[in-house]
């Protein structure tokens, strides 16, 4: 099979097999593979401006959720936080989702995890979800190998 054919055979599965069960796993941001810095910062730098095109910055106070291991144990969370007070996001962190009802903001959360021969960043905010593949090269770095692919979770 091609690579890129069983990459969507791949991402059509798991996006086909969480239905409405996306938030029912860690209701926590997690990042399950270490990258260097420059990767780190090549995929906060990405999810901030994703996430400026859909949620104003300015405008708009993001809720992010850090596991207990908060920003100490990856490269990717210090990085992605960094990213969103750069683009001019209010950022409200915390170690759990359910402390934050009473915070005003948006809910975000991200898991980075490892994909084959590359990584998957997975946004959800708000209702949405934002899903983008990154290969990995012979230097570690990455390479977007797709959009961003977004769904509604309504339910």
């Amino acid at each position: 099979m091609k690579p890129l054919t069983l990459f969507s055979v791949v991402m059509f599965t798991a996006l086909s097999l969480t239905g409405c069960q996306t938030n029912s796993g860690s209701a926590t941001s997690y990042v399950s593979v270490r990258l260097p810095a420059s990767a780190a910062s090549q995929l906060a730098d990405d999810a901030a401006a994703y996430l400026s095109s859909v949620l104003p910055p300015a405008r708009t106070t993001l809720k992010v959720a850090l596991g207990k291991e908060g920003t100490t144990q990856d490269s990717v969370s210090p990085a992605i936080l960094a990213a969103l007070r750069e683009k001019g996001y209010g950022v409200i962190v915390s170690e759990e989702q359910e402390k934050q009802h009473s915070a005003a903001g948006v809910p975000v959360r991200f898991t980075v995890s490892r994909l084959e021969n590359g990584v998957l960043l997975r946004l959800d905010y708000g209702s949405s979800e934002a899903t983008r593949f990154y290969l990995r090269t012979s230097d570690n770095q990455l390479t977007p190998a797709s959009a961003f692919t977004v769904r509604e979770v309504n339910c």
